[in-house]
């Protein structure tokens, strides 16, 4: 049995008149007469009222039938004087006794009551220490000091009965009165048991509003012990007190010597070829004292139980066993290699005792060093479920009757594998570890190319090295692209600067002044309608507010009234406020929901690791919100990563890379204080959010197609070691980055420029997809010449702005695992400098805001525009520049003029049909599938142009 205590603040009887309770004031003893005179409920009102269990609980307790003393209203007890009770004396079973000795300062806890307990009436008189008598130590704790105002209880506990019978089990209640304003730590009950050894039972910190609280302790001592003494601490500072109440006990007969303890650390390690090594804790002769007579240890290849104990094999001369709680081993030998052995313990007493079964643990020995015998060939590799780009495998995992399985080999090939060409089929690369033999498995290969048959194979490895023979060859077929994947990529001469719209800076806080954050569009009732926030213009009320106003009737014009404006659209969300932050906006028309995303610029060591990110709400006419939503991030993935907004992923591209419906990021600057940041284009398809709570989507519901995060404050990685063949932006060819020259972003050693910290792609990406062509679109602003940081007066000399168009094929072989998130960079881009320093655009400023250049972008498929958001301008007005997007008709050689060549182009194809031999589709301008004189006329409209 296991022993069980209960500690009180005081004691207090459980009920009076009880017949034979007699009180000797002149010893302070209380004497129960006879076993009718114990209470032999276990639940009298302290234990009803106590607040938690701890040790032995409560039930646990009553299941071993307990004898139950009460102390309410002791005759001659007096709380508030020097007269405390001192010895209770239970008397039980034909004149047997169990005393316990109670400290002398038991009862000072005067002037409060305890739910009904009269103990706590009296005088307010508190804890004399000098009264206290002085007690053996308990090993390891200190005895309380007199003065401390820290209170221990301190009981002792004599067993006068004949016949080796004493206290196995102890209950009771520890009351605890906290004066108010006091605190009080945890506390421990110690329980010092007849053969020397200390057990304990913590409780937590109780009390400390001035009532009267109590908790339930029990405990139940190893078999064959008693209990001979009981200590509860209180801990605390100032007027913390503590006392015993409800006390009970069990009285067991411990003149049979229990049988030694039943081992449950039995450990087996050190696996072998023929052995392996078993520890273990000695127990005792009997229960867990004294030193046991003998060991029988045995082994099995099969689960060992009681039932078949006798059946195993017997580890012959086993150790002796050692003084009870010494650590033991012992190596078995003679055991078969790559064999899994169970094993198991029991112990003999000098009585004859012998314990229970030990605990079972298990084994594998090691493999053999002469094994040559190679795993089974997979007989039933299969393909299926074939996208564009991938195929599933799924097969039943090989065995090896000598070593384990360790690797797999699988490969494939647009041939049909063969012993022969094996070492030439493309080896796939993240495959999975073999399971267990027998087991299913499946594993999916991807960044294959669309509409192509392709063979698979698998080998398998053992641990000796051995390969197994070739699976049977499985092939499937992946999808046919969709024409939409074979359009051209967007090029120069697709982009056409039309002119601008000016956005008046004026005193109803239209256009902000110094900083453009976020930029997109929508349609309300048929009007094209541009969105901005502005939270350093002249809006009342300050904040990030959200301004929107409609499209002028004709370029050149200018904006001098809104729409419409949603006061502090960000702080309402929680997110946003403050300055130093980048903000970016996307309207998703099909669901008239518009997205925000958002970043802090100079985040403290916390913040920098940061991921939210991401909300979704609905606007309102009234200038209110709705059906607010997040805010997510992606699972470790920086907010600065993905602050630059977001836009929609065409069905064709979500299929075809297995991808979800949206993406964000584009990256470029932002401080590179902390960790996390992108030095270049970031890009990240993810799933719908809201089908995620608010928090970190994970990494299962996002795909990386773009990222050039270095991931350290030193030199920049990417042009320290990776490609320098290509880049992730380039400018003019003189730029100097005098802060910490050599090492950070630019030049780089290719003499190509890195992104820089005043570079940035801000709110400009945009997916764009026309009948003919598509790409995604970034609109970044770049430093040129010599740039400054932080302390300086300049940031750059100049600046310079471009439309950079990256291949969306190129990113989704990222999504496929086929190439680098960091090997990617823009397909073609050129200046678009020229179309902004007419505006007062494109100038070097002190600070580190887009000021002077691109700071949003947005594609309308409708107008077939892209328009793209510039501030600090002329009279720091803000400028939106427009561009029609699409080819120019007749432009067949896409040089971007329409002339002689193009022609000729034209005059090659004449009179084709679509699959004819000699039909250009480039020169078929009205995409009838032929080629004839509507197609003459349509170029000879644009004739040089």
């Amino acid at each position: 049995m296991r022993p069980f205590l209960v500690i009180a603040v005081v004691l207090y009887a459980c009920s009076a008149g009880l017949g034979a309770v007699t009180y000797d004031a002149s010893t302070f003893t209380l004497t129960y007469g006879s076993a009718s005179d114990l209470n032999t409920v276990i639940d009298p009102p302290g234990m009803a009222d106590a607040q938690a269990s701890f040790g032995l609980d409560k039930a646990a307790f009553q299941a071993l039938n307990p004898q139950v003393v009460g102390f309410d209203s002791a005759p001659g007890v007096n709380p508030g004087s020097a007269g405390n009770l001192k010895t209770v004396v239970a008397t039980y079973n034909a004149g047997k006794s169990i005393q316990f000795n109670l400290p002398a300062a038991m009862y000072h806890y005067g002037g409060k009551n305890s739910q009904g307990r009269s103990a706590f009436s009296g005088s307010a008189t508190y804890c004399d220490f000098s009264t206290i008598e002085t007690q053996p130590t308990i090993p390891g704790q200190p005895l309380p000091t007199s003065g401390s105002w820290n209170a221990w209880l301190d009981v002792m506990i004599d067993a006068t009965a004949a016949g080796g019978e004493g206290v196995s089990a102890l209950g009771f209640c520890v009351c605890s009165h906290n004066i108010a304003g006091y605190s009080s730590g945890p506390g421990t009950a110690f329980f010092v048991l007849s053969d020397g050894t200390t057990a304990s039972v913590d409780y937590p910190k109780f009390g400390g509003d001035a009532a009267i609280r109590a908790i339930f302790i029990g405990y139940q001592a190893p078999a064959g012990l008693a209990i001979t003494r009981v200590v509860c601490t209180r801990p605390g500072s100032g007027n913390s007190f503590i006392a015993i109440d409800d006390l009970s006990f069990v009285v067991s007969d411990l003149s049979v010597a229990p049988p030694p303890a039943t081992i449950t650390n039995l450990a087996a390690s050190d696996p072998a070829e023929a052995s392996v090594t078993l520890t273990w804790t000695a127990p005792g002769d009997s229960a867990s004292t004294g030193t046991a007579a003998s060991y029988d240890i045995r082994y099995s290849a099969s689960t060992i139980t009681a039932a078949n104990f006798s059946s195993a094999a017997q580890v012959s001369s086993p150790p002796a066993p050692a003084p009870a709680g010494t650590s033991q081993g012992v190596t078995v030998t003679g055991l078969s290699a790559y064999t899994t052995y169970f094993f198991a313990i029991k112990t003999t007493s000098h009585a004859g005792a012998v314990s229970a079964l030990s605990n079972v643990p298990s084994c594998r020995t090691a493999v053999s060093s002469n094994d040559t015998t190679p795993p089974t060939a997979v007989m039933d590799l299969a393909a299926s479920d074939a996208t564009y780009t991938a195929v599933t495998l799924n097969w039943t995992a090989p065995s090896d009757p000598n070593s384990p399985c360790t690797a797999y080999d699988i490969r494939y090939s647009t041939s049909t594998i063969a012993d022969a060409n094996w070492a030439s089929a493309t080896p796939v690369a993240g495959v999975p570890a073999p399971h267990a033999p027998g087991t299913g498995q499946y594993f999916v290969v991807t960044g294959l190319a669309t509409d192509t048959t392709y063979s698979f194979a698998i080998k398998t490895m053992d641990q000796a090295g051995n390969v197994s023979a070739l699976s049977t060859v499985a092939g499937g077929t992946t999808q046919a692209a969709p024409p939409q994947a074979n359009k051209r990529l967007l090029r120069q001469s697709d982009f056409r600067y039309k002119g601008y719209y000016r956005v008046q800076c004026n005193s109803d806080g239209l256009s902000e002044l110094n900083y453009g954050q976020g930029f997109t569009h929508r349609y309300v009732n048929g009007q094209l309608r541009f969105l901005a926030f502005s939270f350093f213009g002249n809006v009342p009320g300050g904040g990030h507010h959200l301004i929107e106003f409609a499209a002028p009737a004709a370029l050149g014009s200018t904006v001098t009234t809104r729409t419409n404006h949603w006061p502090d659209i960000m702080g309402s969300t929680g997110l946003g406020t403050g300055n130093g932050v980048w903000m970016g906006l996307w309207y998703e028309q099909a669901r008239n929901r518009l997205w925000t995303t958002w970043a802090i610029d100079y985040p403290d060591d916390v913040m920098a690791l940061y991921t939210k990110s991401l909300v979704v709400r609905t606007l309102h006419d009234d200038g209110t919100v709705s059906n607010v939503a997040g805010p997510w991030g992606l699972s470790g993935v920086q907010q600065r990563r993905i602050y630059g907004g977001v836009t929609a992923l065409p069905q064709w591209f979500q299929d075809l890379y297995q991808v979800g419906p949206y993406a964000v990021g584009w990256g470029g600057y932002a401080s590179r204080m902390g960790l996390g940041v992108s030095m270049g284009p970031t890009f990240y398809a993810m799933a719908e959010p809201t089908a995620y709570p608010a928090g970190d989507i994970p990494t299962s519901g996002f795909k990386t197609l773009m990222d050039h995060s270095s991931g350290t404050l030193g030199a920049d990685w990417y042009a320290s070691g990776r490609p320098t063949s290509f880049d992730r932006g380039v400018r003019n060819g003189d730029v100097r980055n005098d802060y910490d020259t050599p090492n950070w972003q630019s030049p780089a050693p290719d003499g190509l420029g890195r992104w820089t910290w005043g570079d940035s792609n801000w709110n400009t990406g945009t997916w764009i997809e026309t009948a003919t062509g598509f790409g995604f679109i970034t609109v970044p602003k770049l430093c040129n010449g010599r740039t400054w940081y932080q302390t300086s007066t300049l940031h750059c000399e100049r600046q310079s702005a471009e439309i950079q168009v990256f291949d969306p094929r190129m990113l989704g072989e990222v999504a496929q695992g086929a190439r680098a998130s960091w090997n990617t960079h823009p397909a073609s881009r050129w200046e678009i400098t020229s179309d902004c320093t007419p505006l007062g655009l494109m100038w070097g400023r002190s600070g580190n805001g887009p000021d002077g250049g691109p700071c949003g972008a947005s594609y309308d498929p409708t107008t077939q525009q892209l328009y793209v958001y510039c501030v600090g301008g002329n009279s720091l007005n803000s400028y939106i520049l427009v561009y029609d997007v699409g080819p120019l008709l007749g432009d067949v050689d896409g040089d971007g003029h329409v002339d002689v060549v193009d022609l000729l182009y034209l005059a090659d194809s004449w009179g084709k049909v679509a699959g004819e031999t000699g039909f250009n589709p480039l020169c078929d301008f009205n995409a009838d599938d032929s080629v004839d004189v509507s197609d003459l006329l349509m170029l000879a409209d644009n004739w040089g142009l």
